[in-house]
């Protein structure tokens, strides 16, 4: 199951409402539908697939989602990222790739070479990241 997936220009939205129900969406490359909560927010509760690596989740990770001025925003404040698009799908794919890049800027850095928001941010991957594994290019 994922929520990212570097083909996300083909997930789909099955269903959709602004309750607190769930949204399920499916990837073409999986038939499991994923989970999300939709309330305007949701949480990524499994795991964050991108175009080089699958980051596995121990915890979920709060999303909020907002439109301002037609761009769509994907927002994690505890990891400091803030991924804006035009569709809801771009905001998504922006969301997954800075999630990518800050993870390799902070994750691993000594924390003598960060400031004392960094070392937070740095903290908060550690505590919701669970694993990361490399894709293999055929």
């Amino acid at each position: 199951m994922m929520v990212c997936a570097a083909d996300i220009g083909v997930m789909q939205v099955i269903s959709d409402t602004r309750s607190a129900t769930q949204v399920t969406l499916q990837s073409a490359t999986s038939s499991i539908p994923s989970p999300i909560l939709w309330e305007p927010n949701f949480q990524i509760v499994q795991e964050i697939d991108t175009q080089s690596r699958v980051f596995q989740l121990k915890l979920p990770l709060q999303v909020y989602v907002s439109l301002e001025d037609g761009i769509w925003i994907n927002s994690a404040p505890s990891l400091n990222i803030h991924s804006y698009g035009a569709d809801r799908g771009e905001a998504l794919r922006s969301f997954c790739e800075d999630f990518n890049v800050l993870y390799d800027e902070i994750a691993d850095a000594p924390d003598e070479s960060l400031t004392r928001d960094a070392i937070e941010i740095k903290r908060a991957f550690h505590a919701i990241v669970e694993s990361v594994v490399s894709k293999k290019w055929a």
